[in-house]
């Protein structure tokens, strides 16, 4: 399970989504990752679980005591994250030949980048398009929460940019700076490599590529 990191402001809902293991929303109410938290017997951290109906009363062993969260304790937890953070939005990313396994369950903001994001996290060597090839579906898991709340700056273009849209920001760069080199982030640019895609996947039905219906920039930087 990949954790839910996040920041939460109030002390005593950051203790309870600690000591679950740092769930996702929509894994609070089931069985978590863990769900203990340790501190000493004479603590001000013991003190107050002790009194709220969200911890057990606390266990000690070896001379530290464990508190565990309460089901009243869950959902309170859950009730607070609904109201106040933002959640991203969590697409499950499966893979030609993975039978019943589950699928990756990735937060991004897009198919595309939930594609890219499973290419990051498998830290695989291969080149994307062939990793891409690979992936059987990018489907929606749960949707974004409270997304006016993000910490990220909003966009300078729309979402769902277009190749007119791009062009068009791309020549009115050029016409007011001229035709300067253009990097990434954190590279030069060696070349550029399209990839059309259909939601986030290439591939090829009986030898055929399937109609795309969205293009993947892929910037090989130079070495």
């Amino acid at each position: 399970m990949r954790k839910f990191n996040t920041r939460i402001d109030d002390r005593h809902f950051q203790e309870i989504h600690h000591a679950l293991g740092c769930p996702w929303p929509d894994e609070i109410m089931g069985e978590t990752y863990r769900n203990y938290f340790c501190t000493g017997d004479d603590t001000e951290i013991a003190e107050r679980m002790r009194a709220s109906p969200h911890w057990t009363g606390g266990k000690k062993t070896y001379g530290s005591t464990y508190f565990s969260v309460t089901d009243e304790g869950r959902s309170a937890l859950l009730d607070y994250i609904l109201k106040n953070l933002h959640v991203p939005t969590r697409y499950a990313v499966t893979y030609k030949g993975q039978g019943d396994y589950p699928p990756s369950l990735l937060p991004a903001k897009s198919h595309s980048a939930a594609r890219y994001a499973a290419y990051l996290q498998s830290e695989c060597e291969w080149p994307l398009v062939e990793f891409m090839a690979e992936i059987a579906s990018v489907k929606i898991h749960s949707r974004a929460i409270n997304p006016h709340l993000s910490s990220y700056p909003p966009p300078l273009m729309e979402r769902d940019m277009k190749i007119s849209a791009l062009i068009a920001q791309l020549q009115l760069e050029q016409e007011k700076h001229g035709d300067l080199p253009v990097f990434t982030v954190d590279s030069d640019i060696d070349r550029l490599h399209v990839i059309p895609c259909k939601d986030g996947i290439s591939r090829t039905t009986n030898g055929k590529p399937e109609e795309p219906n969205e293009l993947v920039l892929e910037f090989h930087p130079v070495d």
